[in-house]
């Protein structure tokens, strides 16, 4: 299928805050910082540290503190921030708290919330893997997503979070991530949204290569969160890899990708009229998010209403295609995926989040039944790519945790980023 190389996991400033008070009571000052008024601040850009939960990525320390802050591990970082953040303080500093691997290493990544629990590889995939049908896309990008992520030079491929893979189960990954995760675990934290993440690295030689011939053996990969993000790591020049993580399909969590339509609220019998011909359409009471092959839930005025596409169906009635021409046919465009006035939903939303969002936007609410992973892979294996923003997935690797080696911060505060592992 592809190589994987190493990607490093970072530490929490947190964690290094504590350590530094720890060691500034037991005097362990640096030489010379005695009785020294500060005179620079340091700002910290966290992810995790070992059994404890993400922070706030903007820590201050005192700068006589920068000593104690290197010495806890010998490569930390630290660069100035440039910009706004001078204002601040004369000589702040951006540091990187990190564990360096000295060996290329995956990393088994597990997220628990609620009653579903999934495990998969985080490691860096070559970049031609995207362009050679190794790793198969299943939705369209939006044309103006990937030029926007290039003009913001704020946020460098090397710190964005993993691009979501997947692949078709396989006995050999599950025998090899269960082998893995019987050991002690190298991270663990719960993030603020209630997920609970349990990180272990798989760095010993052999391992790794054997990992690597499991996921190989599955077959190909498939795209499944991050199509904007590969999109732009393609468009911006030379990169060798992307960070991603890869999880089997017996474990992926699909959700829809709710839309709004903003400032726009139709009557019912507007709505009715003008799909009646092509769509079955009806009124509902006590609205639930839908779950029948093909079906839209609408609002529309004070009520929602229920679509589906009068039979004979399509041999593959997948509902967000469904949708999209629903909101062709009553938006009068016949393109709505372009239409500016398409707002896009996580779907963790609830319906009733949904329509207070439809509501904010003067606007009008609309839902399908989730993407089946089959769906998914039927489409992305035929090359008959869905519309963009066709699914939505969760849980997700956070951003921050992992960053991708070749992302150094000099003194001026450029990052580069060479695409190395």
């Amino acid at each position: 299928m592809m190589t994987w190389t190493t990607c490093a996991c970072k530490t929490d400033m947190a964690g290094a805050s504590q350590g530094i008070a720890e060691q500034r009571r037991s005097g362990g000052r640096p030489p010379g910082s005695e009785g020294r008024a500060p005179d620079a601040r340091y700002r910290s850009r966290a992810g995790h540290s070992l059994g404890r939960p993400p922070c706030d990525p903007v820590a201050v320390i005192l700068p006589a503190d920068v000593y104690l802050v290197r010495r806890q591990h010998a490569s930390n970082l630290v660069g100035r921030v440039p910009g706004g953040a001078q204002a601040e303080g004369s000589g702040r500093y951006d540091v990187d708290l990190r564990y360096r691997r000295a060996r290329s290493s995956l990393f088994l990544h597990r997220m628990a919330v609620g009653t579903h629990t999934q495990a998969g590889v985080v490691g860096l995939v070559p970049a031609h893997a995207f362009t050679s049908r190794l790793v198969l896309p299943h939705e369209r990008t939006l044309p103006e997503r990937p030029g926007q992520a290039r003009r913001d030079p704020a946020e460098p491929r090397s710190r964005w979070p993993p691009v979501l893979l997947t692949h078709r189960a396989s006995a050999d990954v599950t025998v090899l991530a269960r082998r893995v995760a019987r050991r002690p675990p190298t991270l663990e934290c719960t993030s603020p949204d209630g997920v609970a993440h349990t990180v272990w690295q798989v760095d010993d030689p052999p391992e790794v290569e054997e990992l690597i011939a499991a996921m190989r053996g599955a077959g190909p990969a498939y795209l499944i969160d991050g199509h904007h993000r590969v999109a732009t790591t393609l468009s911006l020049g030379p990169s060798d890899a992307v960070l991603c993580y890869l999880l089997p399909s017996d474990q992926l969590r699909l959700l829809p990708h709710h839309r709004v339509v903003s400032d726009w609220v139709p009557a019912v019998g507007d709505v009715i009229a003008a799909l009646r011909h092509e769509f079955e359409v009806a009124v509902v009471r006590g609205p639930r998010l839908p779950t029948a092959p093909g079906e839209v839930l609408l609002s529309a005025g004070a009520g929602w209403l229920r679509a589906r596409p009068r039979p004979p169906w399509p041999e593959a009635l997948v509902a967000v295609r469904v949708a999209e021409q629903i909101l062709g046919v009553l938006l009068g465009t016949g393109d709505a995926e372009h239409d500016p006035g398409v707002l896009f939903v996580p779907g963790t939303a609830t319906l009733s989040e949904l329509n207070d969002q439809a509501h904010r936007a003067r606007g009008t609410a609309l839902t399908f039944t989730a993407l089946t992973t089959s769906e998914l892979m039927e489409a992305a294996d035929a090359g008959r790519l869905l519309p963009a923003k066709a699914s939505w997935a969760e849980p997700k690797p956070p951003t921050g945790l992992y960053l991708r080696p070749g992302a150094e911060a000099d003194v001026t505060g450029r990052t580069a980023d060479n695409g190395r592992a």
